[in-house]
């Protein structure tokens, strides 16, 4: 799991943006009956928990991934409507 005090945040486009080597953390399973993969996030400032998806990777010319984008699961943005529009960008250095 990571906690929101691992990343930064940008505020003004609620991004939270960090780099894989930091977190300390792998991807992992988000759901037992499917293939999607991501993390689960714990905020720093209330200890609420939301699962963010791997939506996209970005990749360079060379077919490297640079950078992997991170969106919260349908059902924790209902359960927590601030999530509407957060994003992770998960940098692999």
């Amino acid at each position: 799991m990571i906690v929101t005090g691992q990343m930064m945040w940008d505020a003004a486009t609620k991004t939270f943006i960090a780099e894989m080597s930091e977190l300390q953390a792998r991807f992992e399973q988000i759901w037992p009956d499917s293939c999607d993969i991501g993390f689960r996030v714990a905020s720093s400032k209330t200890g609420k928990e939301a699962r963010f998806f791997v939506d996209r990777e970005v990749k360079n010319n060379e077919g490297e991934i640079e950078m992997w984008i991170l969106k919260p699961v349908p059902e924790d943005i209902r359960r927590l409507p601030g999530l509407e529009g957060v994003m992770m960008k998960i940098f692999n250095d």
